[in-house]
Protein backbone atom coordinates (compact mmCIF):
# COMPACT_ATOMS: atom_id res chain seq x y z
CA UNK A 1 0.00 0.00 0.00
CA UNK A 2 2.93 2.30 0.64
CA UNK A 3 3.87 2.21 -3.06
CA UNK A 4 0.29 2.93 -4.11
CA UNK A 5 0.08 5.86 -1.69
CA UNK A 6 3.35 7.23 -3.08
CA UNK A 7 1.86 7.08 -6.58
CA UNK A 8 -1.33 8.70 -5.32
CA UNK A 9 0.67 11.51 -3.75
CA UNK A 10 2.50 12.07 -7.05
CA UNK A 11 -0.87 12.17 -8.76
CA UNK A 12 -2.03 14.80 -6.28
CA UNK A 13 1.00 16.93 -7.03
CA UNK A 14 0.30 16.67 -10.73
CA UNK A 15 -3.36 17.55 -10.21
CA UNK A 16 -2.44 20.50 -8.02
CA UNK A 17 -0.11 21.76 -10.72
CA UNK A 18 -2.81 21.30 -13.35
CA UNK A 19 -5.26 23.19 -11.15
CA UNK A 20 -2.74 26.01 -10.82
CA UNK A 21 -2.31 26.12 -14.59
CA UNK A 22 -6.08 26.32 -15.00
CA UNK A 23 -6.18 29.29 -12.64
CA UNK A 24 -3.31 30.95 -14.46
CA UNK A 25 -5.08 30.42 -17.77
CA UNK A 26 -8.33 31.85 -16.41
CA UNK A 27 -6.42 34.86 -15.09
CA UNK A 28 -4.82 35.64 -18.45
CA UNK A 29 -5.94 38.95 -19.88
CA UNK A 30 -6.84 38.64 -23.57
CA UNK A 31 -6.92 42.42 -23.79
CA UNK A 32 -10.26 43.39 -22.30
CA UNK A 33 -9.34 47.01 -21.65
CA UNK A 34 -7.42 47.26 -24.91
CA UNK A 35 -10.48 45.90 -26.73
CA UNK A 36 -12.70 48.51 -25.08
CA UNK A 37 -10.23 51.26 -25.98
CA UNK A 38 -10.08 50.00 -29.57
CA UNK A 39 -13.87 49.91 -29.94
CA UNK A 40 -14.14 53.38 -28.42
CA UNK A 41 -11.50 54.63 -30.87
CA UNK A 42 -13.38 53.04 -33.79
CA UNK A 43 -16.58 54.75 -32.68
CA UNK A 44 -14.73 58.06 -32.41
CA UNK A 45 -13.37 57.67 -35.94
CA UNK A 46 -16.87 56.94 -37.23
CA UNK A 47 -18.29 59.97 -35.41
CA UNK A 48 -15.57 62.40 -36.50
CA UNK A 49 -15.65 61.10 -40.08
CA UNK A 50 -19.40 61.63 -40.27
CA UNK A 51 -19.01 65.11 -38.77
CA UNK A 52 -16.33 65.92 -41.35
CA UNK A 53 -18.62 64.70 -44.13
CA UNK A 54 -21.43 66.93 -42.89
CA UNK A 55 -19.10 69.94 -42.71
CA UNK A 56 -17.86 69.30 -46.26
CA UNK A 57 -21.43 69.06 -47.53
CA UNK A 58 -22.40 72.27 -45.78
CA UNK A 59 -19.45 74.09 -47.34
CA UNK A 60 -20.30 72.75 -50.80
CA UNK A 61 -23.92 73.85 -50.35
CA UNK A 62 -22.72 77.30 -49.32
CA UNK A 63 -20.48 77.58 -52.38
CA UNK A 64 -23.26 76.47 -54.71
CA UNK A 65 -25.68 78.98 -53.19
CA UNK A 66 -23.04 81.70 -53.47
CA UNK A 67 -22.52 80.90 -57.15
CA UNK A 68 -26.26 80.95 -57.75
CA UNK A 69 -26.69 84.31 -56.02
CA UNK A 70 -23.66 85.76 -57.84
CA UNK A 71 -24.97 84.59 -61.22
CA UNK A 72 -28.37 86.09 -60.46
CA UNK A 73 -26.80 89.39 -59.35
CA UNK A 74 -24.61 89.55 -62.45
CA UNK A 75 -27.65 88.95 -64.62
CA UNK A 76 -29.54 91.82 -62.96
CA UNK A 77 -26.52 94.09 -63.24
CA UNK A 78 -26.13 93.27 -66.92
CA UNK A 79 -29.77 94.14 -67.53
CA UNK A 80 -29.44 97.31 -65.46
CA UNK A 81 -26.59 98.68 -67.55
CA UNK A 82 -27.78 97.30 -70.88
CA UNK A 83 -29.86 100.40 -71.57
CA UNK A 84 -32.88 98.36 -72.49
CA UNK A 85 -34.71 99.24 -69.26
CA UNK A 86 -35.85 102.85 -69.08
CA UNK A 87 -38.73 102.71 -66.63
CA UNK A 88 -37.54 104.43 -63.43
CA UNK A 89 -39.54 102.14 -61.20
CA UNK A 90 -38.08 99.07 -62.86
CA UNK A 91 -34.60 100.53 -62.55
CA UNK A 92 -35.06 101.23 -58.84
CA UNK A 93 -36.50 97.76 -58.27
CA UNK A 94 -33.56 96.21 -60.07
CA UNK A 95 -31.08 98.26 -58.05
CA UNK A 96 -32.84 97.16 -54.85
CA UNK A 97 -32.66 93.55 -56.01
CA UNK A 98 -28.93 93.88 -56.71
CA UNK A 99 -28.39 95.42 -53.26
CA UNK A 100 -30.35 92.58 -51.65
CA UNK A 101 -28.29 90.03 -53.55
CA UNK A 102 -25.09 91.78 -52.45
CA UNK A 103 -26.21 91.53 -48.82
CA UNK A 104 -27.04 87.87 -49.34
CA UNK A 105 -23.59 87.28 -50.82
CA UNK A 106 -21.98 88.99 -47.85
CA UNK A 107 -23.87 86.75 -45.49
CA UNK A 108 -22.85 83.70 -47.51
CA UNK A 109 -19.21 84.82 -47.46
CA UNK A 110 -19.32 85.20 -43.68
CA UNK A 111 -20.97 81.82 -43.37
CA UNK A 112 -18.30 80.32 -45.63
CA UNK A 113 -15.56 81.59 -43.33
CA UNK A 114 -17.33 80.00 -40.37
CA UNK A 115 -17.82 76.74 -42.26
CA UNK A 116 -14.17 76.66 -43.33
CA UNK A 117 -13.02 77.15 -39.73
CA UNK A 118 -15.39 74.41 -38.58
CA UNK A 119 -14.20 72.16 -41.38
CA UNK A 120 -10.56 72.63 -40.40
CA UNK A 121 -11.40 71.78 -36.78
CA UNK A 122 -13.34 68.73 -37.92
CA UNK A 123 -10.44 67.61 -40.12
CA UNK A 124 -8.05 67.91 -37.17
CA UNK A 125 -10.43 65.93 -34.94
CA UNK A 126 -10.79 63.19 -37.57
CA UNK A 127 -7.01 62.91 -37.99
CA UNK A 128 -6.51 62.74 -34.24
CA UNK A 129 -9.19 60.05 -33.96
CA UNK A 130 -7.41 58.01 -36.63
CA UNK A 131 -4.10 58.33 -34.79
CA UNK A 132 -5.74 57.19 -31.56
CA UNK A 133 -7.32 54.26 -33.40
CA UNK A 134 -3.95 53.25 -34.83
CA UNK A 135 -2.36 53.30 -31.39
CA UNK A 136 -5.29 51.38 -29.91
CA UNK A 137 -5.04 48.76 -32.64
CA UNK A 138 -1.34 48.25 -31.97
CA UNK A 139 -1.92 47.99 -28.21
CA UNK A 140 -4.68 45.42 -28.73
CA UNK A 141 -2.57 43.36 -31.13
CA UNK A 142 0.36 43.41 -28.71
CA UNK A 143 -1.84 42.30 -25.82
CA UNK A 144 -3.45 39.56 -27.90
CA UNK A 145 -0.03 38.31 -28.97
CA UNK A 146 1.14 38.21 -25.36
CA UNK A 147 -2.04 36.38 -24.39
CA UNK A 148 -1.61 33.87 -27.21
CA UNK A 149 1.98 33.11 -26.25
CA UNK A 150 1.13 32.68 -22.57
CA UNK A 151 -1.91 30.53 -23.38
CA UNK A 152 0.12 28.30 -25.68
CA UNK A 153 2.81 27.90 -23.05
CA UNK A 154 0.27 26.92 -20.40
CA UNK A 155 -1.46 24.55 -22.81
CA UNK A 156 1.85 22.84 -23.62
CA UNK A 157 2.64 22.40 -19.93
CA UNK A 158 -0.86 21.09 -19.28
CA UNK A 159 -0.60 18.52 -22.09
CA UNK A 160 2.70 17.23 -20.74
CA UNK A 161 1.34 17.02 -17.21
CA UNK A 162 -1.85 15.32 -18.40
CA UNK A 163 0.21 12.63 -20.13
CA UNK A 164 2.29 12.16 -16.99
CA UNK A 165 -0.88 12.01 -14.91
CA UNK A 166 -2.33 9.28 -17.11
CA UNK A 167 0.80 7.19 -16.62
CA UNK A 168 0.78 7.76 -12.86
CA UNK A 169 -2.93 6.96 -12.55
CA UNK A 170 -2.29 3.50 -14.00
CA UNK A 171 -0.09 2.72 -10.99
CA UNK A 172 -2.97 3.26 -8.55
CA UNK A 173 -5.66 0.66 -7.71
CA UNK A 174 -9.02 1.60 -9.16
CA UNK A 175 -10.80 1.69 -5.79
CA UNK A 176 -8.18 4.02 -4.29
CA UNK A 177 -8.28 6.22 -7.36
CA UNK A 178 -12.08 6.52 -7.17
CA UNK A 179 -11.83 7.42 -3.49
CA UNK A 180 -9.26 10.07 -4.30
CA UNK A 181 -11.33 11.53 -7.13
CA UNK A 182 -14.47 11.73 -5.00
CA UNK A 183 -12.61 13.34 -2.10
CA UNK A 184 -10.82 16.06 -4.05
CA UNK A 185 -13.83 18.31 -4.79
CA UNK A 186 -14.81 18.39 -1.13
CA UNK A 187 -11.28 19.18 0.04
CA UNK A 188 -10.34 22.10 -2.16
CA UNK A 189 -8.72 19.87 -4.76
CA UNK A 190 -6.35 18.25 -2.24
CA UNK A 191 -7.29 14.71 -1.25
CA UNK A 192 -3.93 13.36 0.00
CA UNK A 193 -1.28 15.19 2.04
CA UNK A 194 2.05 14.30 3.60
CA UNK A 195 2.81 14.51 7.28
CA UNK A 196 4.17 17.91 8.27
CA UNK A 197 6.72 18.47 11.02
CA UNK A 198 6.57 14.77 11.76
CA UNK A 199 3.15 14.56 13.38
CA UNK A 200 0.82 17.14 11.81
CA UNK A 201 -1.55 16.99 8.84
CA UNK A 202 -0.08 18.69 5.80
CA UNK A 203 -3.55 19.86 4.84
CA UNK A 204 -5.26 21.35 7.90
CA UNK A 205 -2.02 21.58 9.98
CA UNK A 206 -3.68 19.91 12.97
CA UNK A 207 -1.60 17.66 15.20
CA UNK A 208 -2.29 13.92 14.84
CA UNK A 209 -2.44 11.12 17.43
CA UNK A 210 0.85 9.27 17.82
CA UNK A 211 -0.63 5.90 16.89
CA UNK A 212 -2.14 7.36 13.72
CA UNK A 213 1.21 8.85 12.76
CA UNK A 214 2.84 5.46 13.29
CA UNK A 215 0.35 3.72 10.99
CA UNK A 216 0.88 6.38 8.34
CA UNK A 217 4.63 5.78 8.46
CA UNK A 218 4.19 2.03 8.20
CA UNK A 219 2.02 2.56 5.11
CA UNK A 220 0.20 -0.75 5.39
CA UNK A 221 -3.27 0.82 5.48
CA UNK A 222 -5.04 3.91 4.21
CA UNK A 223 -5.20 6.46 7.01
CA UNK A 224 -6.98 9.80 7.07
CA UNK A 225 -6.66 12.96 9.13
CA UNK A 226 -8.99 12.95 12.13
CA UNK A 227 -9.85 16.57 11.41
CA UNK A 228 -10.02 17.23 7.65
CA UNK A 229 -10.42 13.59 6.53
CA UNK A 230 -7.72 13.85 3.87
CA UNK A 231 -5.67 10.76 3.08
CA UNK A 232 -2.29 10.82 4.81
CA UNK A 233 1.10 9.63 3.61
CA UNK A 234 4.65 9.77 4.89
CA UNK A 235 6.44 13.10 4.56
CA UNK A 236 9.42 11.88 2.51
CA UNK A 237 7.01 11.13 -0.31
CA UNK A 238 7.04 14.85 -1.05
CA UNK A 239 10.41 14.32 -2.73
CA UNK A 240 9.06 13.15 -6.11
Amino acid sequence: MKTELAALYRLQQLDSTLDRLKREFAALDPGRQEKEDYEAARASVATTTEDLHQKEMALRDNELEYQTVTAKRDEYEKKLYSGRITNPKELIAMQDEIAMLDRQRSRLEEKRRELQAALEASQAAAEQAKRVLGAARKALQARQQTYKQAAEQIAAQARALAAQRARTAREIPEALLRRYESLRPARGGVAIVALQDGDACGGCKMGLPRMLVQRVREGATIEVCTNCKRILCEAPMQET
